[in-house]
């Protein structure tokens, strides 16, 4: 069984209403999902990957900024901690450069990131490896920042997205659990709250609404989730430690 996390950068909670498929993902009985997450105290990307992966909140690992020049004196602690829970090969599949940056401080050996065109190409690879699997894909964020999110253009992005995300809604064969997921949601064309360290000011908090996204955790063959006991749905893109740390036991 593999962990299989589908980072969306930038997916505002607000916009699932223009996304079919995930919708009727998060509300089928065999996924734990929610539209109502907060991000980390500072709502960039790094921060929030990190406590993703980890299921360890912005305080517990210390990553703060996207600045890798800031972290990269941390980069050390950074690596321990993903390489205790992940000590094997990840397969990482992005649509654009704009997280490499993140697993040079994640990973010991220089990350083989895979390029891909679109989601449903990086789908369609994941029949070939056994591996645990990151795939990433920046469109959403990139035009949540050059025209707004919830533009036009953003929602047309959206749209493209969720259409790829049918691979989903039929059940496959193996019992990998998946991690649909995102960073952050956005204001205008910016997502900065006024917690970030070393970054300008914005007068919104990282409680603002439209900030929140989503987290949806599931099983590929659509089966019950098993060991896993919440108190109410997800809350933080920590992905509540529970569900993390039941998952990647079940994993080892």
């Amino acid at each position: 069984m593999r962990l299989i996390f589908v980072l969306i950068d930038g997916l505002s909670a607000n916009g699932l209403k223009y996304m079919p498929n995930l919708q009727k993902v998060m509300k089928e009985e065999f996924s734990i999902s929610s539209n109502n997450v907060e991000p980390q105290k500072c709502s960039i990307t790094h921060p929030n990957m990190f406590s993703i992966l980890t299921g360890l909140s912005m305080e517990q690992h210390g990553m703060k900024t996207n600045d890798l020049s800031y972290e990269y004196h941390e980069k050390e602690k950074f690596k321990e901690i993903f390489h205790k829970i992940y000590p094997s090969r990840l397969n990482i599949y992005a649509d654009d450069d704009g997280i490499d940056d993140f697993f040079e401080l994640c990973l010991y050996k220089p990350p083989k990131i895979v390029r891909i065109k679109n989601l449903k190409e990086a789908f369609s690879k994941l029949k070939r490896t056994v591996s645990n699997t990151i795939i990433y894909t920046q469109k959403l964020d990139i035009a949540g920042h050059e025209y707004g999110w919830m533009s036009s253009e953003y929602i047309k992005e959206l749209k493209n997205i969720d259409n790829e995300l049918d691979f989903f809604l039929t059940p496959i064969e193996k019992d990998d659990i998946v991690f649909i997921c995102s960073d952050h949601g956005g204001i205008g064309l910016q997502h900065r709250s006024k917690q970030c360290t070393n970054m300008k000011t914005y007068s919104y908090s990282y409680t603002d609404k439209r900030l929140k996204t989503i987290a949806c955790v599931f099983k590929l063959n659509h089966a019950p989730i098993k060991g896993v006991v919440l108190e109410g749905k997800p809350k933080t893109n920590t992905l509540t430690k529970e569900i993390f740390t039941a998952l990647v036991k079940t994993n080892k």
